[in-house]
């Protein structure tokens, strides 16, 4: 996925599908050079053939291009973190745009730290809204879209999920 976020293009690609294959097995890409030297070094140390040899995510989150240009929104947890501060501006938006991810169900994958579609949207769509809407989190806006969504929204900023209304896939 990094490649791809990186490069616009997956790193193996073949419209033959037996030289494809046979790059897969290889570990046979190619970085564009307009990648930064760090992303460089970073994707070839995550595609490598050998499972054992490839970065650990240790690693990863260690290595000095993700240090240097992950969104502190993004960065591991320390120690101690407090409860994740959800926009439910956000929520709203995406649950408007996509029925099928019920509010309640993207709200416990952040709340639990999930890593899916349904997180990643949502880190997305608040990193463009921080930097196009200048406006600050308001707790009477935020009860408000968690209102339209069914959901009371506590002064912490935080709402209960009844555990029924999530059903894991």
């Amino acid at each position: 996925i990094l490649f791809a976020m990186l490069c616009g293009t997956l790193p193996f690609d073949d419209d033959d599908l037996a030289k494809l294959y046979k790059k897969i097995g290889a570990g046979q890409y190619e970085i564009p050079s307009f990648v930064s030297p760090k992303a460089q070094d970073l994707l070839r140390k995550i595609i490598v053939v050998e499972p054992d040899k490839r970065a650990t995510v240790e690693q990863i989150i260690n290595h000095p291009w993700f240090i240097e240009t992950l969104p502190e929104v993004y960065r591991p947890p320390g120690e101690v973190e407090a409860q994740l501060v959800i926009d439910f501006r956000v929520i709203y938006t995406m649950t408007q745009a996509i029925p099928e991810w019920p509010p309640a169900k993207v709200i416990k994958a952040l709340n639990t730290n999930r890593h899916n579609q349904m997180t990643a949207t949502y880190y997305l769509l608040s990193e463009k809204r921080a930097a196009t809407d200048k406006k600050p989190w308001v707790l009477a806006e935020q009860q408000q879209y968690a209102s339209a969504m069914g959901f009371k929204l506590k002064q912490n900023g935080q709402v209960e999920i009844d555990e029924e209304e999530f059903v894991e896939e």
